[in-house]
């Protein structure tokens, strides 16, 4: 499917524009959104605090732009942070520009448009037509390869060492734009020898991605870039159509995305930057609080909202105190206006005492009337939830847990995945390997190694290669293995025969879930604990959602690999525990952070693995990490929160004893400002908890 970007004419969504509605998204904007919307032409930089309305500020520049000013929806390109952002918008967009020129709003993920671009041209991106797009899964069996095979392991090395340096350094050089022609490149600058270990590893791992037809995350945005940046008719193709471009959280791009946008944006210069430095928190996937004025470019126009529209202003209070300790041009400023109860600080003897308040907290919240599912848990790192999932599950509280593994990581996901892909590409060897056996087959090692060996040997599709196995000199197969590999090579066959034939994504899905086809739902829930069941039925569920939006099986599988777990819509009157980088763009009424202990946030590791970076260099990267991103971090987990927020901090983890974090007393939350530190710890200990009564209705010491 040949997507033509900007190929429709403005006048084939003029009729099913209603004007009214259109002037109408242009109303009721405060000053500094309305004068952000009707900006002229160039590059616009807006400074969008937590909660000012960045995404009504963003609808309301497409408002102008088409409505006001007459442009086509499909000169318009808007790159978000999360699919479900860019769903939203897309929603907000269908009342003012009618459904088709919602649609034609070219709207998604830097991943999501530079992989696009790659479909449309695949050899200047050095792939081919069909090529699949690998999880971190894959990466790290390609890469062990990489690793063993090429002698890039020192004696008395452990290899998995070696895949986990080069999995990181890989990543991140494609963040920070290194391609492999600038490794290879004669005369270069000599790196350090462990630079110069990984980089012959990215170039071999490279080389064998290139040879399978396949691309990691980081491709799709790096090859994009390449395709423009070495393809100079594609650069034109591509940034002639971009007549504006609007990047959300602009913060969160690396120095890759932001070169592709300003090529992207190249012909017209028409850049419409909208975020916030003070949630720039992704500084380990490349991301830096200058992109965004690196997106909007020198002499862009400069817009602040301030007029925070979602907590109150004691919430608010912590949160900007907090930033402001970072060295900064301009003084934070985010104000609502709406009064409320002062946030809950508790010391806690241990991490499970801390547990057993956060469930306590919880239980009553839920008992005056909150929604569960307006309740969050949120922690620096997932192993700090680990005493409150104990907790809820002991007081019988419905929840999930989000960040420690992305939804692409679960392994219902990987196995559909793959299955997709050998609809796509019957040769992909990583994809047969994963699901031969599931469901069970009673395909055994060696009945695999046969079928991966001869299929390599062959170059023929998997599906014929399992129906020849039984012919072949020195195989024995009982009657079992024959069985299983009929059926295996019918299902692959069926759903090879499916993808030719133009059938929807949803009916291919469908055929690998349902029982007259792979049957791989059956397989989860005979598989699956009652614990893991809910769970793994909402992913293949989500799933489903995904491919009816998305009937063109190969962009179905694209959005697949792509979701975010933030894109997975959250189960009614479930509480949700999650890390607080997964919880950024989110909200809730009700928010509780818990270990802001020394040992948690800042983060130990964060602090020591500080990267100074030089501004420009692919090899170095930008600076992040460290105290001030840290303390960006704390400022986007108190501004989830609505009406109230609890911060919690033990004074013991794994029976070591911890100190509160310096974080409590730089946002003004330290709950022992107003006593004998010694005192008052003595009695938290004592007691096994220590609350100050900073919410309206909260005693003290309880």
């Amino acid at each position: 499917m040949r997507e033509k970007p900007g190929s429709t004419p403005n006048h084939a969504v003029t009729h099913r524009t209603s004007r009214e509605a259109l002037a109408a998204a242009l109303e009721g904007l405060d000053e500094s959104q309305a004068a952000a919307a009707r900006a002229g032409d160039g590059g616009n930089l807006v400074r969008a605090g937590a909660g000012t309305g960045k995404t009504r500020t963003l609808v309301a520049r497409v408002a102008h732009l088409v409505g006001e000013r007459g442009e086509s929806p499909s000169g318009i390109v808007l790159a978000t942070f999360t699919n479900k952002a860019a769903s939203e918008i897309r929603n907000r967009l269908a009342p003012l520009l009618g459904e088709e020129g919602a649609r034609q709003v070219r709207m998604g993920t830097f991943h999501s448009l530079g992989a696009r671009l790659l479909r449309r041209h695949p050899h200047a991106g050095g792939l081919a037509r069909g090529f699949s797009v690998i999880d971190e899964d894959d990466v790290r069996r390609i890469l062990r390869d990489a690793v063993t095979q090429g002698g890039h392991v020192p004696a008395g090395t452990d290899p998995s060492e070696i895949v986990d340096a080069a999995s990181r350094q890989i990543r991140q050089w494609k963040s920070w734009g290194l391609r492999t022609g600038q490794v290879e490149q004669a005369g270069r600058d000599r790196r350090s020898d462990e630079a110069e270990r990984l980089a012959r590893v990215y170039v071999a791992y490279q080389h064998e991605l290139s040879r399978r037809n396949l691309a990691d995350f980081g491709d799709l945005v790096l090859s994009a870039l390449g395709a423009m940046l070495d393809d100079a008719e594609v650069a034109h193709q591509e940034s002639s159509a971009v007549r504006h471009l609007l990047v959300d959280e602009a913060q969160d791009a690396n120095p890759t995305q932001v070169r592709f946008a300003r090529e992207l944006s190249a012909a017209h210069r028409n850049v419409f930057a909208v975020g916030d430095e003070d949630q720039s928190v992704f500084s380990f996937q490349g991301g830096y609080p200058e992109a965004i004025g690196n997106l909007a470019g020198p002499g862009a126009r400069e817009f602040a909202l301030t007029a925070n529209r979602r907590c109150t202003d004691e919430i608010l209070a912590p949160a900007v105190g907090l930033v402001n300790l970072n060295k900064r041009r301009v003084r934070k400023v985010l104000r609502s206006g709406v009064p409320g109860g002062q946030p809950g600080v508790e010391v806690l003897a241990s991490e499970r005492a801390e547990g057993d308040k956060v469930a306590e907290r919880v239980a009553a919240l839920v008992a005056g009337g909150a929604e569960p599912s307006e309740i969050a848990v949120l922690a620096r790192s997932a192993f700090a939830l680990h005493a409150v999932e104990e907790a809820m599950i002991k007081a019988r509280i419905p929840y999930e847990v989000t960040g420690g593994q992305t939804f692409v990581d679960r392994e219902e996901v990987r196995d559909v995945t793959a299955y997709l892909r050998l609809a796509v590409d019957p040769h992909d060897a990583l994809a047969f390997e994963r699901v031969a056996n599931r469901p069970t087959r009673g395909i055994g090692p060696q009945a695999l190694e046969a079928l991966l060996s001869s299929q390599a040997r062959t170059g023929e599709p998997f599906h014929e290669t399992c129906a020849n196995l039984t012919s072949m000199a020195g195989v024995r197969l009982t009657g079992n293995h024959r069985e299983g590999l009929d059926s295996l090579a019918r299902a692959l066959q069926g759903l090879r025969e499916a993808y030719e034939g133009d059938v929807d994504a949803d009916a291919v899905v469908g055929m690998i879930l349902n029982p007259n086809g792979i049957g791989y739902l059956a397989f989860v829930e005979s598989q699956s604990k009652d614990k893991t069941r809910r769970r793994r039925l909402e992913s293949l569920a989500a799933m489903r959602r995904i491919a009816r939006e998305e009937p063109d099986v190969v962009m179905c599988l694209e959005r697949i690999v792509l979701s975010a777990e933030a894109d997975v819509a959250q189960g009614e009157g479930i509480v949700r525990l999650s890390t607080m980088h997964s919880a950024k763009g989110l909200e809730w009424d009700h928010v509780l952070c818990v270990g802001f202990d020394a040992g948690v946030i800042p983060s130990p590791r964060s602090l020591d693995g500080r990267h100074d970076g030089v501004p420009g260099d692919p090899w170095d990267g930008p600076a992040g990490g460290g105290i001030e991103e840290e303390r960006r971090l704390a400022h986007v987990a108190f501004t989830r929160a609505r009406k109230t927020l609890d911060v919690t901090a033990p004074l013991s983890r794994a029976g070591k004893p911890v100190k509160p974090s310096r974080f409590l007393a730089e946002s003004g939350l330290d709950p022992f400002a107003s006593m004998d530190p010694f005192e008052g710890r003595a009695k938290a200990m004592k007691k096994g908890s220590a609350g100050f009564g900073r919410r309206s209705g909260m005693r003290g010491a309880r």
